[in-house]
């Protein structure tokens, strides 16, 4: 049971559940490589910004529902590699002499390289890439391997990331209030240390059915939030590589309109359009191998942020069950079969 905990908090915080060398090289590529990362943050907004909604319609009357919505986000090209520029120093430096008129040799060096490597989902080689040594003169004399500081992918097997949440909604008047909570609550894990995450949310609904009397279908506004909370403690042990306490802060969100039509009594197609957005902010103080990473050192990756759309299927019958497909940044799907309205709206 341990080692599920361990392995489910280092996915979600962007670590990962291995030891030695390949911890040490994930936690110093969050200083430096904010896009071999990009995908978390990607990740985490696709899954908390889905399944918030039942219908695309809000009652007049008091309402209060409880329900468990399931989504799952899969992992696609975009994921698992990114662009980068490595830059030859000792080709600048030659190039510079030769454009300067000097009788300098730069044996058709390349200054700059823009290459796909992966990211920590990412199933590719580590790119190969050259560095130019000089000699007095200031003329390339060889050509070794650089050392670009990229790292490759540790998780590549992962191809479909779930996501489940307990959720509660009140509505009057045409407007719904959701509240949502998922987390572990503090734990110590042996030979790890103490971790705890929380995922925290608010969204509101208000359908303008009131306005729009003569429409056909209806249409609303919405709006959600998603918050990250998660914190991580090493162990004492002298054994450890990695001494200290990291958190980890983010905030995904939706903003967009919600429209529906019922083409039969017991069914509601809906789609939600509108933009998405998420990040992810690391922070604390750790030491790795000796070298101490603090709040000055971090850098704050995002998301894939852009146009999201969903294609729902609602039952308005007993458990009021919802399926959708999520199209923008990730692809993925959802489903909300447990559920409990006191009372359903026209």
């Amino acid at each position: 049971m341990g080692r599920f905990f361990k392995a489910l908090v280092l996915l979600l915080v962007a670590l990962i559940p291995v030891r030695g060398n390949s911890l040490n090289e994930t936690v110093n590529a969050l200083v430096d490589q904010k896009d071999y990362f990009r995908p978390i943050a990607t990740t985490f907004g696709t899954l908390t910004n889905a399944g918030w909604f039942q219908s695309a319609s809000v009652g007049k009357e008091f309402s209060f529902g409880v329900s468990i919505p399931i989504s799952i986000v899969y992992l696609n090209g975009a994921d698992r590699e990114y662009s980068v520029r490595y830059y030859d120093d000792g080709c600048t430096t030659c190039r510079i002499q030769e454009d300067r008129g000097a009788d300098v040799d730069c044996r058709g060096c390349i200054e700059v390289q823009r290459v796909s490597t992966p990211t920590i989902f990412g199933d590719s080689e580590i790119p190969e890439l050259s560095r130019s040594i000089l000699n007095r003169h200031g003329s390339v004399i060889s050509v070794n391997e650089g050392d670009t500081g990229l790292i490759g992918g540790h998780l590549p097997d992962v191809s479909v990331l779930p996501y489940v949440t307990l959720q509660t909604t009140f509505s009057y008047y045409y407007t719904a209030l959701t509240l949502r909570y998922m987390g572990l609550p503090e734990i110590g894990i042996s030979d790890f240390g103490d971790v705890k995450i929380a995922f925290p949310g608010f969204g509101i609904h208000h359908d303008f059915q009131y306005l729009l009397e003569d429409l056909p279908f209806s249409l609303s506004v919405a709006a959600n939030f998603t918050w990250l909370n998660a914190y991580w403690k090493t162990g004492e042990d002298d054994d450890n590589d990695i001494v200290g306490e990291f958190n980890l802060k983010g905030l995904s969100s939706f903003v967009g309109i919600v429209s529906g039509y019922k083409p039969l009594n017991f069914m509601e197609v809906f789609l939600e359009m509108g933009w998405e957005n998420s990040f992810i902010q690391p922070s604390g103080t750790l030491d790795v191998d000796g070298t101490l990473i603090d709040d000055d050192d971090w850098v704050r990756f995002k998301g894939r942020n852009g146009f999201r759309a969903s294609l729902n299927v609602a039952f308005p019958i007993r458990f009021n069950p919802v399926i959708g497909m999520i199209g923008g940044s990730q692809f993925g799907n959802f489903i909300n079969i447990i559920s409990f309205k006191s009372k359903n709206s026209d």
